[in-house]
């Protein structure tokens, strides 16, 4: 047992040994823009990986990545990926969800796409954390802009659920005390509660039957 964490608490040995039968076989699949996760992605699971997005100009600067020339760039939109059923391991969404035009649409085919024991992961602000950016109110028109765009945590949860996903875990990337600049009423709450908000979901299939 390591003096810093407790790995008989936990299932920890089993993600290893699951990590540890992957194959380069196994496959990635994430929205990419300029492509700085990709040699990432690559080097960690050792797998194919599959960046897409539907700006060819955001494709030919990640192409020209000199540190990710094993990936696979990929125009399409999230709303129709050009991707057989069941043939991705993790679906890896970083700052993209507040970006689709039919979020629904999308995660369903993010369910479709993923292979029985598959994973979505989604990375994204949502309108809880706002109170935490400390520029806002300087742009007191920018907040009102993004509390347009980004979604709640709930909203992700919702989404994900009518997709065919089940939520398996929702957090924080960081915390901080909120300093309620914002003038949102999403985040007039308690200290406590808007300490939990947060911007990281995991979601994975569950029922393969409710996908298209």
């Amino acid at each position: 047992m390591s003096r810093d964490f407790n790995y008989d608490a936990t299932d920890i040995s089993a993600a290893y040994a699951t990590a540890r039968r992957l194959t380069p076989e196994r496959r990635r699949a994430w929205w990419c823009g300029v492509g700085r996760f990709a040699p990432l992605l690559h080097e960690v699971f050792r797998a194919r990986v599959y960046g897409i997005d539907p700006l060819e100009r955001m494709l030919e600067v990640a192409g020209a990545n000199p540190e990710a020339p094993l990936i696979t760039w990929v125009r399409a939109s999230g709303e129709a990926l050009p991707i057989a059923r069941a043939r991705i391991d993790l679906v890896f969404l970083y700052l993209v969800y507040h970006h689709l035009r039919d979020p629904l649409t999308a995660l369903r085919e993010c369910a479709r796409v993923l292979v029985s024991d598959g994973h979505l992961l989604v990375i994204n602000d949502t309108a809880e954390i706002l109170d935490s950016i400390r520029w806002l109110p300087f742009f007191p028109s920018a907040c009102q802009i993004d509390l347009a765009r980004l979604p709640t945590r709930a909203d992700v949860s919702r989404v994900a659920e009518e997709a065919g996903l089940t939520l398996i875990r929702q957090g924080t990337g960081w915390r901080r005390e909120p300093s309620r600049r914002c003038n949102s009423s999403l985040t007039k709450s308690s200290s406590t509660e808007s300490l939990r908000s947060g911007n990281t979901a995991t979601a994975k299939i569950t029922d393969r039957s409710s996908r298209r």
